[in-house]
């Protein structure tokens, strides 16, 4: 409600050192069920790589205004061409060979990050809940304008 309390929620975001590897999209939304009173307006900000959460998300965008904003790396929509690479799944240290030189390779990799994208958004729209697409390295003041700008026209 502010500069000095988005400042302040912004620190904290940063500052935050997680307890586990793995995200739990779903205590978060439980959570934020329980301790937000006010409807409100609500960025859920994620890679979205997490499973079931699904019906918390139904849950809390029939209470709040939630917003889920998908944040990719280009990389994984498209792999470069770098020859043999080995691949660690951040949340399961899981390590993967993998020949990047390969069209079919990059290829089958495209299609899957595509298609992950479009079952997301799907989702997203069963769901009922907004969503903003976001790529590391772009500017995202451009999109949030975008999306706000779009939103308001449609209500």
């Amino acid at each position: 409600k502010g500069v000095s309390h988005a400042l302040r929620i912004i620190r904290d975001v940063l500052g935050f050192k997680a307890s586990g590897a793995q995200t739990d999209i779903a205590a978060a939304l439980d959570y934020l069920g329980r301790v937000i009173r006010k409807r409100c307006v609500v960025f859920l900000v994620s890679d979205f790589l997490g499973e079931g959460y699904e019906h918390a998300m139904r849950v809390l965008g029939r209470k709040h205004d939630l917003i889920a904003v998908t944040v990719s790396d280009p990389r994984e929509l498209a792999l470069p061409d770098l020859g043999l690479i080995e691949l660690e799944d951040a949340e399961t240290g899981e390590l993967v060979l993998l020949d990047s030189g390969s069209r079919r390779v990059r290829a089958c990799y495209a299609e899957l990050g595509q298609r992950r994208m479009q079952e997301l958004r799907t989702g997203f729209r069963s769901m009922d809940v907004d969503q903003i697409d976001l790529l590391t390295g772009e500017d995202y003041a451009k999109k949030l304008v975008y999306f706000f700008r779009h939103r308001e026209k449609k209500r």
